[in-house]
């Protein structure tokens, strides 16, 4: 399979399917509403933005061609199959039939890269809250929305897609408590759990590494395991992780991106800043 085109330099309507946008595109005075508005705005301005300047943005079925709606339809099935997954891999007991997926917008960017397909995808539990569910990690967010941002970059081949975690400022503070509590609690880490762990712990190669190589033992997600590590919050959405290793120490800054409403990752090692690409 072809690799995605090189990744443009984002700056740093609508196709309804099975979900009301009307909430994403006018916010009332609920800070729910205001948050999924933010998500939606994350993921148009990224849909905007191009590799030779600011993409158009064809939406609703009579925009697309024949090949929009394949390529959409390809997208949608492998998120499906991805987030079901996941879900079973983290083994956090979510009931498959109950779960609500919802596409809630289509869109072609259309640029002098040729056609770019993006799909807004909420998934939501049982009890209307919010599910992140990616390659093998699935949490739920009670506080907060989440979404994914899944599209395909490359015309020429629209099998290879890129999946974006959106994530409100309110779901990412849940995840660093979440992390906070299983330190006072001395809890192991379930990477397959827990989103905060994963965004800081992922970046990190030896660690990466050495919990993806640890499975459970009755097939229902990654056991947990212990990290020497320790959680020092620098405010009500940022966490420096205080990692010790063999082979020397490193820290790693969890912060949100307010603007592209999603995690940012920063590693401080020997004295280097590094800023993974998301």
């Amino acid at each position: 399979m072809n690799q995605p085109s090189p990744e443009p330099h984002r700056p740093d309507r609508s196709e309804q399917k099975d979900g009301d946008l009307s909430g994403l595109l006018a916010p009332g005075d609920s800070p729910l509403l205001m948050s999924q508005h933010l998500l939606h705005a994350a993921y148009l301005e990224w849909a905007r933005g191009g590799l030779g300047g600011e993409n158009r943005l064809l939406e609703g079925r009579r925009e697309f061609t024949f090949e929009d709606l394949k390529v959409f339809g390809v997208i949608e099935q492998g998120v499906r199959r991805d987030v079901l997954a996941s879900i079973r891999n983290s083994g956090i007991g979510l009931d498959e039939r109950t779960l609500q997926f919802r596409c809630l917008h289509r869109l072609v960017a259309v640029g002098d890269y040729g056609r770019e397909r993006h799909v807004y995808v909420e998934i939501l539990s049982d009890r209307q809250k919010s599910v992140l569910a990616h390659q093998g990690t699935a949490q739920v967010f009670s506080e907060g929305p989440v979404a994914l941002h899944v599209y395909s970059p490359d015309e020429t081949s629209p099998g290879s897609v890129v999946h974006r975690q959106l994530v409100s400022r309110q779901a990412f503070a849940e995840g660093l408590v979440s992390m906070l509590r299983d330190q006072e609690a001395g809890k192991s880490v379930h990477l397959g759990q827990s989103w905060g762990w994963r965004w800081g712990l992922e970046v990190v190669p030896s660690i990466s590494k050495e919990l993806r190589s640890v499975k459970s033992t009755d097939g229902s997600g990654q056991s947990g395991m212990m990290i020497g590590c320790r959680l020092i919050p620098k405010s009500s959405s940022s966490l420096k992780l205080l990692i010790k290793k063999d082979s020397g120490a490193c820290a790693v800054l969890l912060e949100h991106n307010e603007r592209r409403q999603e995690p940012k990752v920063t590693i401080f090692s020997s004295g280097v800043r590094q800023e993974p690409g998301r």
